[in-house]
């Protein structure tokens, strides 16, 4: 690389400090371990997950700031309506202080942006309790519409860089470096058409840019690295594939079919189940069961790791519920469903997500495309499992699906 494009590099990453609001001293040491990232693109990589996380803390301090400040308001509009003699004033702001500290003392949905001010809660009079109550609401919507304003400049001119950096790479013949660039932008660009950008840039934040590397897959055989840092999937512990049945999340049971075939690499996260629906209803266990297939199961030892998207691409599409092939994901407990997200392949890619709440026990499944969310608390102790499955229902169906985990 020239004198001049690595001028051009210092530059870009100046002016990446310079349109973020940072406060002052907030550049972090690096990590210990040096990145395999390409040398174009190491300083841009860690200054950019440094900027999203100062981001993402000046987010976090402002939302805690919220409830004291509206405690504050109430206090103040309680004495306001004591000095000039409004009973109905006074009895309507102090019911409103008891609930509240109620909500607070509560256990809070982390995955909810104002759990403690549903819309039943927003009290029609008088007006000026109303207008506190909504502005409560609207300071929670105001510091999240900010974050993601903030978050999503920083990422164009991040990925105006890495664009740069990549076309510099491939022309270079340093092909492995330019895939390592693409797959960031990829992720990225995949967070803001997926609108979980201030989330991507969490996990991102608290990864780490070390030597561990996945392949791509490539049908030369040769390991491409496509990730910077270590995945959570590639944390987890693949156990094995398995016979699958739908009711009651049945696996292993020595009555379950041999229905279907499986391959899964472990060090790609990539594999396919196919084949054609042979079996049809039959008892397995305590069960009538009807929906057979085949399921990936991973054995999760950090709870933290526990985020993760799984893209199934399907050549095989379902007729609607009563048909398949179906995807089932699961989270268990020694063993046992804590929650099950059932979804037919009705469209050629489907989008499904475990997300853990960084800051709680609480988790989700979730189906991005048809708008579901299963939230769920995990167990303070105890050994976890995700399985994912694929299933068919009638005899004669075909599948054909094939599963990638991304970060």
């Amino acid at each position: 690389m020239t004198v001049t494009a690595l001028n051009r590099i210092r530059i870009c990453i100046g002016l990446i400090c310079l349109a973020t609001t940072l406060r002052p001293g907030a550049a972090a040491a690096e990590t210990a371990t040096e990145p395999p990232l390409p040398p174009e693109m190491s300083e841009l990589a860690r200054l950019y997950r440094q900027h999203t996380s100062d981001i993402n803390t000046r987010y976090r301090e402002t939302i805690e700031s919220i409830p004291s400040q509206y405690v504050g308001d109430l206090k103040a509009l309680l004495a306001r309506y004591q000095k000039s003699g409004d009973l109905e004033g006074v009895l309507s702001v102090a019911k409103e202080q008891k609930r509240f500290n109620e909500v607070m003392q509560a256990e809070r949905d982390p995955f909810e942006l104002t759990p403690e001010m549903p819309p039943a809660a927003i009290v029609k009079a008088p007006a000026e309790l109303r207008q506190l109550q909504e502005q409560y609401v609207q300071r929670f919507q105001d510091a999240a519409e900010a974050r993601q304003r903030d978050l999503k400049d920083l990422t164009a001119k991040y990925l105006t860089r890495l664009d740069a950096v990549q076309r510099e790479l491939t022309i270079a013949g340093r092909i492995r470096d330019a895939v390592i660039v693409k797959n960031e932008a990829d992720r990225l660009n995949k967070g803001i058409a997926g609108d979980d950008l201030a989330q991507l840039t969490e996990i991102m934040a608290s990864e780490q840019l070390s030597g561990a590397t996945a392949t791509d897959g490539a049908d030369d055989g040769t390991d491409v690295p496509v990730f910077g840092s270590v995945p959570n999937w590639a944390k987890w512990s693949f156990a094995r594939i398995c016979r699958f049945a739908r009711e009651r999340t049945q696996f292993d049971h020595p009555d379950v079919p041999d229905e279907l075939d499986a391959d899964y690499s472990p060090k790609t996260g990539r594999g396919r189940i196919y084949g054609r629906c042979m079996v049809d209803t039959m008892q397995v266990g305590p069960a009538l069961s009807a929906w057979f297939g085949k399921a990936l199961l991973w054995r999760v030892k950090d709870p933290a790791t526990l985020t993760a998207t799984i893209e199934l691409e399907s050549r095989q599409l379902s007729a609607g519920q009563e048909h398949g092939p179906h995807v089932h994901l699961a989270v268990l407990a020694a063993g046992a469903p804590l929650k099950v997200l059932n979804v037919p392949l009705m469209a050629r890619q489907t989008t499904l997500r475990v997300v853990k709440d960084q800051h709680s026990n609480r988790c989700a499944l979730m189906w991005p495309r048809g708008s579901i969310t299963e939230t769920f608390e995990l167990p303070a102790t105890g050994e976890l499992s995700l399985l994912l499955a694929v299933t068919v229902r009638n005899p004669g169906e075909l599948c054909d699906t094939s599963v990638e985990l991304r970060p």
